[in-house]
């Protein structure tokens, strides 16, 4: 349906209505879709035919679809038509699960390039690139970039990154913007990371193993991300192509798990250098966030509000599934 007809300009479409979210059903999907519906949008959320549709917002209209299937994506889109789309579905961010080359390739570098490709006219896409594309350590400018292309996750998001970019470049119809997304915490995030690990832990008794836990890193909230990406929806139209999204401030991972066991009370449990680094494993990740800041958005929560607030929201979670 053209734009006139939906009664907006074509330069409208990045804030306005119908936004379709895809990977919506896992740890930061949920929260980005509420947080759009708290403002208002119209949400179509993907999930796999596997996925679980117990945690999605009631308000959302869910729809089944294969992102790795080329053509059912771009059918997908042909039918919705978006105002936005929020592309947030990766494979093989954890480093532990099982998944095929292909599928990373599908997910995470073509996946993106459709969705481009297939945006109406005068519609956005905000599409979630990774720290991970970083390959060097320190504080991180989005621009110029060494990128990592050591693992197949970080080489289909760099992949990626570099694609959407040069379309962004070749198609002046289209807005693409590439949110690299720092260091995700909160409640409901997989068990495999740091925090739900701690909390794992406790729960079993015993000591708790941990790297040396100098690594630096940038942490936010799931919340936080979730409000910073729809604030660069809304700001679509003078925000640059790529934003950090990111905290700004480094901290230790042993920082956090001692604020975790402080809240846990088992600080005298943690074994730090117990375990090995994972291999290519970066000293520092922080985002230079000086971008991001200049479009008026900085986050609410401190890294010790984020920590306890989601220790307890784990502990209670845990409870109730044992």
């Amino acid at each position: 349906m053209p734009d006139e007809a939906r009664g907006r300009r074509p330069e409208a479409r990045a804030s306005a209505g119908r936004v379709l979210v895809t990977g919506a059903a896992g740890f930061l999907g949920r929260y980005v879709c509420e947080r759009f519906l708290d403002a208002g949008a119209e949400i179509v959320a993907t999930r796999s035919a596997a996925g679980k549709a117990s945690g999605l917002d009631e308000r959302a209209t869910t729809r089944i679809v294969d992102l790795a299937d080329g053509e059912a994506v771009r059918r997908l889109m042909r039918d919705v038509e978006p105002d936005a789309v929020v592309n947030l579905a990766a494979v093989g961010v954890n480093p532990f699960a099982e998944c095929t080359a292909s599928e990373v390739v599908a997910v995470n570098t073509i996946l993106p390039v459709i969705l481009f490709d297939e945006l109406p006219p005068g519609a956005v896409l905000l599409h979630a690139g990774s720290s991970s594309e970083y390959a060097r350590s320190g504080v991180l400018k989005e621009e110029p970039i060494e990128r990592d292309f050591s693992t197949p996750y970080a080489s289909s998001k760099s992949t990626a990154d570099l694609v959407l970019e040069a379309r962004t470049r070749s198609d002046g119809t289209r807005r693409c913007i590439r949110a690299r997304v720092f260091g995700v915490i909160g409640p409901g995030e997989p068990g495999h990371r740091l925090l739900p690990a701690i909390v794992g832990g406790f729960r079993r008794g015993g000591e708790i193993p941990m790297s040396d836990g100098r690594q630096i890193r940038d942490f936010l909230h799931v919340t936080d991300v979730a409000d910073a990406l729809h604030h660069l929806t809304q700001k679509a139209q003078e925000a640059p192509s790529v934003v950090n999204v990111g905290s700004g401030k480094g901290t230790s991972v042993r920082r956090v798990a001692e604020l975790a066991a402080a809240e846990l009370g088992c600080t005298d449990r943690l074994r730090f250098g117990a375990l090995d680094r994972r291999p290519g494993e970066k000293d520092e990740h922080v985002a230079d966030v000086t971008r991001l800041g200049a479009l008026g958005w900085t986050p609410k929560l401190t890294i010790e509000a984020v920590v306890r607030g989601t220790v307890r929201a784990l502990v209670d979670a845990q409870e109730r599934n044992a």
